[in-house]
């Protein structure tokens, strides 16, 4: 049988998790002049992060918190789920750069030279 921890114990862990969690807090980034060049990301413009783990003083319990949650797409929830970049690398073009590992790259300069 595991050890029992006094009410006090108990008391002082759950003024110690709301103290974690009331530190964890939202910090969203905001959108600014860039542009995505290639192809869609793994990871969704609208996310979670910045895991802060702790263990409770009395009770050992383990846990983990995001600290930050990061909205780049406010108002559109399917951009939020997947970022498409707003100049997506082809397959043709990918073809075209002779399926070269930096495609996107080169593809961003031709871009850029094209604003020009």
């Amino acid at each position: 049988m595991k050890n029992k921890i006094s009410q006090t114990a108990l008391i002082q862990d759950v003024r110690q998790l709301t103290h974690i969690l009331k530190s964890a807090h939202p910090d969203p980034y905001f959108k600014g002049s860039g542009r995505i060049v290639g192809v869609p990301l793994g990871q969704a413009g609208n996310s979670c992060g910045d895991i802060r783990s702790f263990e409770l003083e009395h009770s050992k319990i383990r846990g983990s918190v995001s600290t930050k949650s990061f909205i780049a797409f406010p108002d559109d929830p399917e951009t939020g789920a997947l970022l498409r970049p707003q100049h997506a690398l082809t397959y043709e073009q990918f073809k075209g750069y002779g399926f070269d590992e930096n495609a996107a790259l080169r593809y961003a300069l031709a871009l850029i030279a094209d604003l020009n």
